[in-house]
């Protein structure tokens, strides 16, 4: 795990802090929905997949500018650039697990919340 997070390069903390916060807030939004939750998770969920594309964006730029500058690579340059390509897309792994889970139980959310205006309806 330590090795995948550092193939990933410094954007996997700003994906790891978005994707935490965003499942955090999944979370609570299942425990107790309401709209201003759903409005907050709606907002992190947008920016943990910008965080991805800066991540991923940032790591294959690296890769397209160290590759072929380096005299060792040049005797397998597409070797070592699918390599850099591979490990450059660790973002989107993570990024696309956290957002996984965390709307998975906004599912639930969702429906608890469907629930409880289904309630507020029939009472009136």
């Amino acid at each position: 795990m330590v090795q995948f997070f550092r193939e990933g390069g410094w954007g996997m903390w700003l994906v790891l802090a978005l994707g935490a916060a965003t499942l955090v807030t999944a979370i609570l939004f299942a425990r107790d929905p309401d709209e201003r939750r759903m409005a907050l998770l709606r907002g992190l969920t947008v920016a943990c997949l910008f965080s991805v594309l800066t991540a991923v964006a940032s790591n294959l730029a690296t890769v397209m500018h160290h590759v072929p500058q380096n005299p060792e690579f040049s005797a397998d340059i597409t070797r070592f650039t699918m390599i850099g390509i591979g490990e450059s897309l660790a973002p989107v792994i993570m990024g696309s697990a956290f957002l996984t889970l965390a709307w998975i139980v906004a599912a639930v959310g969702m429906r608890r919340l469907g629930d409880r205006l289904a309630q507020v309806l029939t009472a009136s």
